[in-house]
C-alpha cells in the first residue's frame, strides 16, 4: 500500500511539472497579453489592502504555471529595490520554499533545472536585507562606541552568516575619523585584543590601509586571516612595504610557505626579495617553495648566483632545489645555465 501511495505521489509531480524549450519560453512570456498582465499583477499585489490574501488566491487560480512563475520572479525582482516591510518579508520567506513547476533541460546536459528559480531569488533578498540591517546596525554601533562594538564582536565576528558579515565589513567605510581613532588606539595599545576579532582585525586593517595595524597584529591573527592579509596586502599597500612584511612574516613564522609563494611576483622587481629567497635556500624547511618561487625569475645575475651556488655548494639537496628551480623555469636564460650544470654532472 505504501508502494502504491508512493507511486501516484510520482507520478503526480511528473504531470505537474512541465519541461519547455528556450524558444516555447521566450514566445510564451513576451507575448503582449502576458506583459500585460504581469504589470496589472503586480500593481495588484502592491495596492492589495491584503496581499497575502491576493497571492494565495493568484495562485490557486492560475492554470499556467510557466506564467505564474515569471510573474511571481518579476514580482521578486521588483521587491529586491525596495526596503523591507512586514508584507514583502512574509511574501519572501513564503517564497523561499516555493516548489518549482517550470522547467527546461540545461545547456551542458539533461538535467532539468527550474525556470525562474524563485527559491533562490528569494533567499537571495532575503540576504539583501539581511546586510542592509547588519550595516544600519552596525554603523550606529561604532558611532556611538566603538570599543563596546567591538568587545561584543569578540569571537562571534569570525563566525558571522555572510549577509551579516557584509554589512558589518561595509561599515567600516562609515565610520567617523573619531571611532577609527579608538579602534586603532584601542588595538595597539594591547594587539592581543586582536585575538576573537580576527576576521575583523584582517579587513579593518586593509580597508583602512593602517601600516601600524598590519605591522602589530600579523602575528596575533589566526592562520586563515594572517593569510588573508598576506594575499591581499597588494592591492592596498607600495610593493616595498608589501616585501618587508612577506619577510617579516617568514621570519616569525607566519604561515612561512605561504608567504614565500606571496614573494613570486617581486622575485626579479625587488633585489631585497631575491637576496632575502636566495639567503634561505639552504633552509630545509623552506628550499623547495624557495626554489619554486625562484623559478619565475628571468634576471640572468638571479640565475648566474644560483649555479654559482651550486658548483660552490657541497649539499646535495640544496644542490637538488637549485637543479629543480633552473628545469622548471621556461627562460631561456635559466635553460642554459641548467644544461651546463647536467653537462658537469656527466
Amino acid at each position: 500500500m505504501r508502494f502504491i501511495f508512493l507511486l501516484i505521489l510520482f507520478f503526480s509531480c511528473e504531470i505537474s511539472a512541465m519541461i519547455y524549450k528556450e524558444q516555447e519560453i521566450v514566445d510564451r512570456v513576451n507575448q503582449a497579453g502576458v506583459q500585460h498582465s504581469t504589470t496589472e499583477f503586480i500593481r495588484k499585489y502592491f495596492t492589495s489592502n491584503n496581499p497575502q490574501k491576493f497571492i494565495l488566491h493568484y495562485k490557486n487560480s492560475m492554470t499556467n504555471k510557466l506564467v505564474m512563475e515569471y510573474q511571481l520572479y518579476t514580482l521578486l525582482d521588483n521587491i529586491s529595490r525596495m526596503t523591507i516591510q512586514p508584507y514583502l518579508k512574509e511574501f519572501v520567506f513564503q517564497m523561499k520554499d516555493y516548489k518549482p513547476q517550470s522547467f527546461k533541460y540545461h545547456e551542458e546536459g539533461n538535467m532539468q533545472i527550474p525556470i525562474y528559480n524563485i527559491t533562490a531569488r528569494a533567499k537571495g533578498i532575503e540576504n539583501i536585507w539581511l546586510a542592509t540591517d547588519s550595516f544600519n546596525f552596525y554603523s550606529h554601533s561604532f558611532e556611538n562606541n566603538p570599543i563596546e562594538t567591538l568587545k561584543n564582536l569578540m569571537g562571534d565576528v569570525n563566525f558571522m552568516e555572510a549577509p551579516k558579515w557584509l554589512g558589518l565589513k561595509n561599515s567600516i567605510s562609515k565610520m567617523s575619523a573619531a571611532s577609527h581613532l579608538q579602534i586603532v588606539d584601542y588595538i595597539l595599545k594591547s594587539p592581543r585584543n586582536s585575538i576573537g576579532l580576527d576576521k575583523f582585525v584582517s579587513h579593518y586593517a586593509l580597508l583602512t590601509a593602517n601600516q601600524k595595524l598590519i605591522k602589530t597584529t600579523l602575528q596575533y591573527l589566526d592562520r586563515s586571516n594572517s593569510e588573508f592579509v598576506l594575499r591581499h596586502m597588494s592591492t592596498y599597500f607600495s610593493e616595498e612595504f608589501v616585501a618587508q612584511q612577506l619577510k617579516s612574516a617568514v621570519i616569525m613564522k607566519i604561515s612561512q610557505v605561504f608567504a614565500i609563494t606571496m614573494m613570486a611576483p617581486y622575485v626579479d622587481s625587488n633585489k631585497e626579495v631575491t637576496a632575502f629567497l636566495i639567503n634561505n635556500l639552504p633552509n630545509k624547511h623552506l628550499s623547495s617553495s624557495i626554489a619554486f618561487v625562484l623559478s619565475k625569475s628571468s634576471n640572468r645575475n638571479t640565475l648566474k648566483k644560483l649555479s654559482g651556488i651550486y658548483q660552490s655548494s657541497q649539499s646535495d639537496y640544496l644542490k637538488k632545489q637549485i637543479r629543480f628551480s633552473l628545469k622548471i623555469n621556461k627562460s631561456n636564460e635559466a635553460q642554459h645555465f641548467y644544461n651546463n650544470l647536467i653537462e658537469e654532472v656527466k
